[in-house]
């Protein structure tokens, strides 16, 4: 098959969310990658082995991507395979006025509530969205699992000397309610990995797994405007 024929879709995306990475006994560690096309809505871009990227080919949060991609045999309906190849980084689309500019391409894209993702993720497998909960969501923090660490241990007897991935020792997590009248209060993960490893918690002698506070702010304020983006079954982002 020709590469025309495996990428056969010219897109620009809007990636919107860009994990820390996870190890892979396939491809050493993988990225999850998602982002809105003005044709498709959400797509979720996988695999991309991003720091094994040249750099010219990396791009940041909010900055749109030109690249090439074709359907993701996984099952996924937003599922794509992309040519890391193509990747021709573009615009970063600012935060300013109040989102005005992302907000043209989030919005159209926006459910009513987590409840309402959940119930299309039964009844068509939809696995990607973004809503706005109910009231500000409570940060929790909890001790990763042990199993998460081994695996990088192991992984990085073949892995480039240049390329150590650091484990992280929290996992964290939202504890909120979405904007449904019969919503039970949920939950679930955040995936804090990135911004944790630009910060200063690491470092703090605070004890966050015993039940210490964060000891300085981090990202984006829980407020009334928090968006959450939803992987299903697994994860929740928010911005």
């Amino acid at each position: 098959m020709s590469r025309a024929e495996q990428f056969p879709l010219k897109r620009d995306v809007l990636i919107t969310v860009k994990a820390y990475p996870n190890p892979s006994k396939k491809y050493r560690e993988t990225v999850c990658v998602a982002g809105i096309t003005r044709e498709e809505g959400w797509v979720r871009l996988y695999p991309i082995t991003f720091r094994y990227l040249p750099q010219v080919a990396r791009f940041k949060k909010y900055q749109i991507v030109t690249l090439r991609l074709g359907k993701h045999s996984e099952g996924r309906p937003e599922s794509y395979r992309p040519d890391q190849d193509s990747f021709k980084p573009g615009e970063i689309i600012p935060p300013k006025n109040a989102w005005h500019e992302r907000k043209q391409w989030l919005l159209p894209t926006a459910s009513a509530s987590m409840c309402e993702i959940a119930t299309l993720q039964r009844e068509s497998g939809k696995s990607l969205g973004m809503f706005k909960p109910k009231d500000a969501p409570e940060l929790v923090i909890e001790k990763a699992d042990k199993e998460w660490g081994d695996i990088v241990r192991q992984l990085h007897m073949f892995e480039e000397p240049s390329k150590p991935l650091e484990p992280i020792p929290f996992r964290f997590k939202y504890k909120y309610a979405c904007d449904d009248a019969h919503c039970p209060q949920a939950k679930l993960r955040w995936y804090f990995g990135t911004a944790y490893r630009a910060s200063d918690v690491r470092s703090c002698s605070t004890d966050l797994s015993s039940g210490g506070k964060i000891p300085l702010f981090i990202g984006t304020p829980l407020t009334m405007d928090t968006l959450f983006f939803a992987i299903c079954p697994t994860g929740v982002r928010s911005d």
